[in-house]
């Protein structure tokens, strides 16, 4: 066990240098250190890496290994990904082009917390806000004016 983990640690190390290969295992903790019994299954359009575990080890056979670990999001898992990490499926979108109905849209990243995020109008984050604020005009109701008709 320990020769097999020396070995992926100095290839680790001379891949992505010693700083970088601490943060991936203290993110990644046992996912990196079982990565000698695991096998690659795919990789999706953003560049998350999916395994699978050769044996049943405590439980724990699927899992990915995101592209960018320092900005990683749940949601930049594609839903067809999503259904084999979580045995919606046994079969992995590599090997069967899974169904896409008509109505379906290219999958993207939750943008919420990051400049992508949307604002309404007269959010006061929202950089247009001034100018909607001076856009509308917002009067007072008296009750004893008629209403406009």
């Amino acid at each position: 066990m320990a020769l097999p983990l020396v070995r992926l640690l100095r290839k680790e190390i001379q891949e992505s240098g010693v700083k970088e290969t601490l943060l991936k295992v203290i993110r990644f903790k046992d996912a990196w250190f079982e990565k000698s019994s695991k096998r690659l299954i795919g990789t999706d359009q953003f560049g998350n890496s999916y395994y699978e575990t050769a044996l049943d080890a405590q439980l724990r056979e699927r899992f990915v290994v995101p592209a960018n670990a320092k900005q990683y999001d749940a949601s930049s898992i594609p839903p067809e990904w999503h259904n084999w990490l979580h045995r919606m499926t046994n079969v992995p979108p590599t090997s069967v082009a899974p169904y896409v109905p008509k109505y379906a849209k290219n999958h993207r990243s939750n943008p919420t917390g990051s400049g992508n995020a949307y604002l309404q109008p007269a959010h006061f984050l929202n950089p247009k806000y001034s100018n909607v604020r001076n856009a509308q005009s917002v009067e007072e109701w008296n009750p004893n004016t008629p209403a406009a008709q």
